[in-house]
This record gives C-alpha cells, structure tokens and sequence, in this order.
C-alpha cells in the first residue's frame, strides 16, 4: 500500500519468512520458501532475497495487499552463497557472493 509504513521481515532458518506491517490495520503474512540452512538475507523497498548455501530466491514484497511473488535464481553448480546485498542506486540489482570470493550479479526487476 501507499501509506508510507515498512514492513518487519523476520526469517527463521528453516526458510519461513513473517512479513509484518509497521502500520496500523495491516496484516501479516507468513510465507513459507521451503530453504533449509538460511545462510544470507538482504532486502530492498520491494523485494526480500534469501539465501541457502546452494539456492537463492528472491521474493517480491512490494504491495502489501498483493500477495508475495517467489522467484528462484539460478546459481552455477557448487555455488556456495555467504553474502548478499542489493545496490544501492540501482535496487534492482542484486549481488550474490560466494565463499569461495566469487560474485554473481542478478536483474531482480
């Protein structure tokens, strides 16, 4: 919705994911992402990128009365995902590390 107030985002390693509104009246909504082992979490105005070491989704949450989108991004074989972060002019851009030092850039728009 317009009226301006965020989200809470709360993630359980277990991959279930709690969206709840900062404003009054809203809703909360649990989705559950079937990741096991949560290994990073970043999160931009509209979307919510959650890693397991080998699986990445992304989740779109810009309107709060529509429901979450689940996106997966694929990630090369052997690909152990620790860190991520969204950029921070272009927030559609989503960057992807992996352990082992190399980074994967994703277009989550």
């Amino acid at each position: 919705g317009g009226g301006g107030g965020g989200s809470l985002v709360a993630c359980r390693s277990d991959g279930q994911v709690a969206l709840i509104p900062e404003a009054a009246g809203g809703s909360a909504m649990s989705l559950p992402t079937g990741l096991s082992r949560l290994s990073a979490v970043a999160h931009s105005a509209t979307a919510l990128a959650l890693a397991a070491p080998d699986q990445l989704l992304v989740v779109g949450i810009a309107a709060a009365s529509s429901p979450a989108t689940v996106r997966e991004c694929p990630l090369p074989p052997d690909s152990a995902i620790g860190a991520l972060a969204f950029d921070a002019v272009l927030p559609g851009l989503l960057f992807a590390a992996t352990r082992e030092g190399t980074v994967h850039a994703f277009n989550t728009r």
